[in-house]
Parts: structure tokens; C-alpha cells; sequence
């Protein structure tokens, strides 16, 4: 999830994006956990597959990261709930 800010540099992390002028505070924050809880459930049906391979006894490169990803999103989609 890699994305390219201004000046050409690349951030590993999610870029929030700004609110539109049009859109109140509140919509742009149910907006962003909308999106926050829509990216959890991908990643987590994406990984079913690396689940499976775990019980037979096979450990995929990519379990880790997409747990510590994961992990991230719930964390920021839990503090935004909370707000």
C-alpha cells in the first residue's frame, strides 16, 4: 500500500487524504472508517488462503506483514470509532 507523495518520494504508510471543502468533519470521518473497515476485510479474506497453508504446517512469507497490517488498521479504525 505504497503511495507516492508530492516531491517524488514514496511512504510505506497510509497518506490521509484532506477532507473536501464541501464535506463536514463527521461525514469525512465516517468516510474514513468506511474505508479503514473495508480495507480490514479484504486483507483478511485475502489471507484465508495463507491460514489454511499455516495449518498444514506451511508458513507464508507474507503472513507477518499483512498481520502487522492488519494490526495497524484495527488500531487506527479503533481510535477512530472512538472519536
Amino acid at each position: 500500500m505504497s503511495q507516492r507523495l508530492p516531491g517524488g518520494k514514496w511512504s510505506s504508510g497510509v497518506v490521509m487524504p484532506e477532507p473536501a471543502r464541501d464535506m463536514n468533519p463527521e461525514a469525512f470521518r465516517i468516510q474514513n472508517i468506511n474505508r479503514d473497515a473495508e480495507q480490514l476485510s479484504l486483507l483478511s479474506a485475502a489471507m484465508q488462503s495463507d491460514l489454511q497453508q499455516l495449518r498444514k504446517g506451511m508458513l507464508s512469507k507474507e503472513l507477518e506483514q499483512n498481520l502487522k497490517k492488519m494490526e495497524k488498521l484495527a488500531k487506527r479504525l479503533r481510535e477512530e470509532v472512538r472519536h
